[in-house]
């Protein structure tokens, strides 16, 4: 347990030596890069879920996608529903309407906006 503190602290007080003498090595390591992806596959899923006295529908996304960075091509997936999981209800009980359930505007070849780390260029995200 202490070894792992040490290392921790140790970590940390680097990078902030680091960060004061040379501010954009840490940026370029951490900041997020942004590219144009291509949709691959989108599709929806659903699941109901039990509340105290009615059962309420919840979607989700299952999305691939393509993208480039540096010449190189990666593939990115989105199928964790906890993320973007929609009720069928708003906050005010009326049904959703499709316009805010941003994957049912999607198909495949479609283009969209998404984040990725720089040091680790296969870990991305779909920005909304």
């Amino acid at each position: 347990m202490t070894f792992w503190l040490i290392l921790i602290v140790s970590v940390l007080m680097f990078i902030f030596f680091v960060e004061r003498k040379r501010p954009e090595l840490i940026r370029k390591l951490f900041m997020k890069g942004k590219a144009i992806a291509q949709v691959n596959s989108c599709e929806e899923l659903s699941e109901d879920v039990q509340m105290q006295y009615y059962k309420l529908k919840y979607f989700f996304p299952k999305i691939t996608y393509t993208y480039e960075v540096n010449g190189k091509k990666y593939y990115g997936k989105i199928n964790n529903k906890f993320r973007y999981r929609v009720s069928e209800l708003d906050s005010f009980g009326s049904k959703r309407k499709d316009c805010e359930l941003f994957w049912r505007g999607l198909s495949e070849g479609s283009e969209i906006k998404i984040i990725y780390l720089k040091f680790m260029p296969s870990v991305s995200m779909i920005v909304r």
